[in-house]
């Protein structure tokens, strides 16, 4: 069988061209193989920022806690309570978590196994606070608050106390509270 001319430079031109498009494929892989076979190569490379995407929080909406506010404050402290007529602080805190969507416990030292610690200079609208109870020197968590607000980095606290119940506070200019503060929460909304 003779092949013709016209016949053999098809051949020829097809060969010229599947081997330019895999010299070209081949090129396309050399610039993106290197990070893929040494990951700590291309991660040296990059700016800290731009290794990870971190999604900001966006804390609890102020409505929420106004809301609350408008519902509970001035409610009298009810040891387990959990209604409008009393509540103790952890009821309190069960309210704030169905408004944000989260089952919490009937116990602060319960509530205090949720979220993530946060240092205090990091706290926002709707993290948890939590103290020791009565006995500053035992460090067992016995009281909890939510972060109301924050003005000019002073955090004001809306929990149930056993003194006024339902209110708002200032608990790090009081030394009651800033003596048995143990730390913050953050919960991780749905």
């Amino acid at each position: 069988m003779e092949i013709g001319l016209n016949h053999l430079h098809k051949l020829l031109f097809t060969a010229v061209l599947i081997i330019s498009t895999l010299h070209i494929k081949a090129q396309e892989i050399e610039v993106v193989e290197p990070w893929l076979i040494s990951p700590s190569e291309f991660f040296e490379s990059v700016t800290e920022h731009e290794k990870y995407f971190v999604l900001p929080y966006n804390g609890v909406q102020t409505y929420i806690l106004t809301d609350l506010e408008a519902l509970y404050l001035g409610t009298p402290y009810r040891y387990g309570g959990t209604s409008k007529t009393g509540l103790d602080c952890s009821g309190f805190i069960q309210k704030f978590g169905e408004a944000i969507g989260v089952n919490l416990p009937h116990s602060s030292k319960m509530i205090a196994e949720y979220g993530e610690e946060i240092p205090l200079e990091e706290v926002e609208q709707g993290d948890l606070l939590f103290f020791t109870g009565r006995n500053k020197n035992q460090p067992i968590v016995g009281h909890v608050g939510v972060v109301y607000s924050l003005e000019r980095d002073e955090i004001k606290m809306i929990h149930a106390a056993v003194t006024g119940g339902v209110r708002i506070d200032k608990p790090f200019t009081v030394d009651y509270y800033k003596d048995r503060f143990l730390f913050a929460k953050r919960l991780l909304l749905p």
